[in-house]
């Protein structure tokens, strides 16, 4: 069974707090985490509510400002997703760990990622070696996005790690968009 991310023309997307809070944390000490945070409405003496979504824009947006003030953005979204940890994603987290097999965790994703974003779905496809797991993400295609998608991509890839009980490393990981001009951190990442 596939989930596609479907919206209507002018719906507005949703984005757990959860991400935006990774996002700021895996920024560093070069910018001002408060003003990040209160910039997408959320308070930043709260704590971490997976439930609390902030708008897909507005998350795109704050990926972008960031991205503007590293001197190097290409490794940023790896260290989003290598800053996952199943534990931060509540009920999501705990299907993921209680799964008897990484398989299973993948299903499980696929079946339950819209309780984390109404932006983006994934899909499992069988392939002679095994099987992929597909990121589906409607909308605009700017920087926001792909370092979302590369975040996204990255934190499966931590929590596989956590939850496999062998070593994990994806055999391909594919994007849309162009690569950076460097792929070595992407390259160590991954495997």
């Amino acid at each position: 069974m596939t989930f596609l991310a479907v919206r209507r023309p002018n719906s507005v997307g949703a984005v757990t707090s959860l991400f935006v809070r990774k996002v700021v944390a895996a920024a560093g000490d070069t910018v001002d985490h408060p003003s990040l945070l209160r910039s997408v409405g959320l308070d930043p003496t709260g704590g971490t509510d997976v439930s609390q979504m902030v708008t897909d824009t507005a998350y795109y947006e704050l990926l972008e400002a960031i991205a503007a003030r590293l001197d190097d953005a290409t490794g940023f979204p790896l260290r989003v997703g290598a800053s996952m940890d199943c534990d931060d994603y509540g009920a999501f987290g705990l299907a993921w760990k209680t799964a008897p097999t990484l398989r299973g965790s993948f299903e499980r994703a696929e079946r339950f990622a819209r309780l984390l974003t109404s932006v983006a779905a994934y899909e499992l496809r069988e392939d002679r070696r095994g099987t992929f797991l597909i990121l589906h993400r409607e909308g605009e295609r700017r920087l926001g996005m792909r370092l979302s998608n590369e975040a996204t991509l990255a934190s499966v890839v931590a929590i596989a790690r956590q939850v496999s009980p062998q070593p994990f490393t994806p055999l391909e990981v594919h994007c849309k968009h162009p690569a950076p001009a460097s792929v070595s951190a992407h390259e160590a990442y991954f495997g």
